[in-house]
């Protein structure tokens, strides 16, 4: 549910960065930074996600043996590190949301494209 979710805000977001573009809004070259960094963000997070230290298919022996020993200043696994970076990620990914349209605020509501 939460990856069906997160695919269908990322779809919304290109459809409107795309009509934000065709109407020939203004979007500051930084938007396109941050954009850039914050996929780098969830890409890392994501190769954090995909290196299981446990699997539910094993039995509780089983899997503590694939447990790996803490890699981020000998107190942050893998997982803790992947919660961290999709945690930023995201944070970054709504503050360009919120941001993007912050300067219709001084705009005429006439001179406002909908969209």
């Amino acid at each position: 549910f939460l990856g069906v979710s997160i695919i269908n805000m990322l779809i919304y977001f290109i459809y409107y960065l795309i009509l934000k573009i065709k109407h020939k809004e203004k979007i500051k070259k930084i938007f396109f930074v941050w954009i850039l960094i914050d996929l780098s963000i969830i890409s890392l997070s994501l190769v954090f996600f995909l290196k299981t230290s446990t699997n539910i298919f094993l039995t509780i022996e089983e899997s503590n043996e694939l447990n790996h020993s803490c890699v981020l200043f000998n107190y942050f696994d893998y997982h803790d590190i992947w919660h961290i970076l999709s945690s930023t990620g995201l944070f970054i990914f709504i503050n360009i949301v919120y941001f993007l349209d912050k300067n219709l605020n001084e705009l005429v509501d006439e001179e406002i494209s909908v969209f």
